[in-house]
């Protein structure tokens, strides 16, 4: 099953390199130019940084590139909760375009296909190269109980050459990331693969 505009843009942003556990060969190898939706890698740069924890649930951002397996990271229900969830795996790939998603408090620079909740209760997130200004996302601030709405105010792009990470997570497959020290937006990512 191959994705669709509304799930992954028109112009999927990435490609997986050689070395991306689980895939064989990359931007070009996706029939009609998207990716399948069970094996697709949606990324974030490794300067971005995630919501992690410790085992007393003491909140920290770490960078991506930082990010080891089994690390523990900030993830959601869909009530809007924040529970801990495992790195599984740790994918690297390369893209062509990232896109800068923009709201009162937060920014997050990622691929189009990587998905960005929308509203608790969105179990799978729109890419964000099909995000528009006014759209609402998720986002998640440390002194917060719950996650919370917040319209984009702006959406920037960037024609460039860059390496992305991937996490495969392992129960709740949400996490929050962004460009702030203090929480950023929520987004989902790859489950563990079985």
């Amino acid at each position: 099953v191959h994705g669709n505009l509304t799930q992954f843009g028109a112009v999927p942003a990435f490609a997986i390199t050689e070395n991306t556990v689980g895939f064989n060969g990359g931007y070009d190898s996706f029939n009609n130019n998207f990716p399948n939706y069970d094996t697709t890698s949606w990324c974030v740069t490794p300067e971005t940084k995630v919501l992690v924890c410790d085992k007393d649930f003491n909140k920290y951002v770490k960078k991506a590139s930082k990010l080891k397996e089994n690390d523990m990271i900030v993830s959601f229900d869909l009530f809007g909760h924040p529970y801990t969830t495992n790195i599984v795996k740790i994918l690297k790939g390369e893209t062509t375009r990232l896109y800068t998603i923009h709201t009162k408090n937060y920014s997050l620079t990622c691929t189009g296909s990587h998905p960005i909740i929308r509203s608790r209760g969105d179990k799978i997130g729109t890419s964000a190269a099909n995000l528009k200004i006014g759209d609402d996302v998720l986002t998640y601030n440390t002194k917060n109980k719950l996650a919370d709405i917040e319209k984009i105010v702006a959406i920037d792009f960037v024609d460039t050459e860059q390496e992305v990470l991937t996490l495969k997570l392992k129960d709740y497959y949400t996490f929050c990331c962004g460009n702030q020290r203090d929480g950023g937006i929520v987004s989902h990512n790859m489950k563990e693969m079985t």
